[in-house]
């Protein structure tokens, strides 16, 4: 999706068409109080080692983002870091997520 919407950002941009994509981090919403989930626990899914951004805040990031501009929209910080260190080192976002990944897929494994 980044690659896509920077393509279109480039090509819409002397046509006086702005793009912008979100990557937002955790954000903090009910969406697994009102989601079956098949084969998976749902304290497993919710569990994050990071705290997560309200809605509002997350909504008023974004707009701010867009109102600069901004081409890539990250969120919260500790997210903008992330995405920095993954485009300097892309091996390292495998290895940071690959064992969550792993994690998942065995409490989807147990019956």
């Amino acid at each position: 999706m980044v690659g896509l919407s920077l393509s279109l950002r480039l090509e819409g941009a002397d046509l006086g068409v702005k793009v912008s994509v979100v990557c937002p981090g955790y954000v903090k919403t009910n969406i697994y109080e009102n989601v079956e989930l098949i084969g998976v626990d749902r304290a497993e899914v919710t569990r994050t080692p990071i705290k997560g951004i309200e809605a509002p805040k997350a909504a008023r990031e974004i707009l701010e983002g867009v109102g600069r501009n901004q081409a890539v929209i990250v969120f919260p910080a500790v997210f903008r870091w992330a995405w920095r260190a993954y485009r300097l080192v892309p091996s390292l976002a495998d290895w940071v997520m690959l064992p969550r990944v792993r994690q998942l897929r065995r409490s989807q494994a147990r019956p």
